[in-house]
């Protein structure tokens, strides 16, 4: 008898500890399972994406009115062949900061993130620009491309 409830006592060991490790493995599988749930739910989450529109525009000749003696811009101050006057440079500022103000708002409220500018004469017309209500909000700042053109024309990005 008593080498019969060694062996019950085997096998209740045995079905014990069979039955022990079938939950420890259970719940490790659980664990991994549940661990590549949320790993793989956090891996197929979607990009999002920021719509910016960029531009470029043709200023076509915006001069300051001082006399650079460097450059050939007489035409442009208020005694040269164009009558360019503190008023017709306010306007001319005004009239490209509406344009640029307006590019790029159909497809963002927030218009052109960067925009390219030719014919600019120097920085000074850049920060009349930038600093125009239609423009002030946004804040931009610009890169100034002086060229060796005779006129001064050069080019920028706000």
């Amino acid at each position: 008898m008593q080498g019969g409830d060694d062996s019950f006592y085997r096998d209740y060991l045995r079905n014990f500890a069979a039955k022990t490790i079938i939950n420890v493995v259970k719940k490790l599988l659980f664990a991994l399972f549940s661990f590549g749930v949320v790993v793989n739910s956090f891996a197929q989450e979607k990009t999002k994406y920021r719509v910016i529109a960029v531009g470029s525009y043709n200023c076509e000749n915006f001069f300051d009115t001082d006399d650079d003696t460097a450059k050939k811009d007489e035409d442009f101050t208020p005694k040269g062949a164009y009558g360019y006057t503190d008023e017709v440079y306010r306007q001319k500022a005004h009239n490209i900061a509406t344009v640029i103000q307006k590019m790029g708002t159909s497809v963002t409220p927030e218009g052109a993130a960067i925009v390219g500018l030719v014919e600019v004469e120097n920085d000074h017309v850049l920060q009349t620009l930038v600093t125009q209500p239609e423009l002030a909000a946004r804040h931009y700042k610009y890169v100034w491309f002086p060229t060796a053109d005779e006129r001064g024309i050069s080019t920028a990005m706000l």
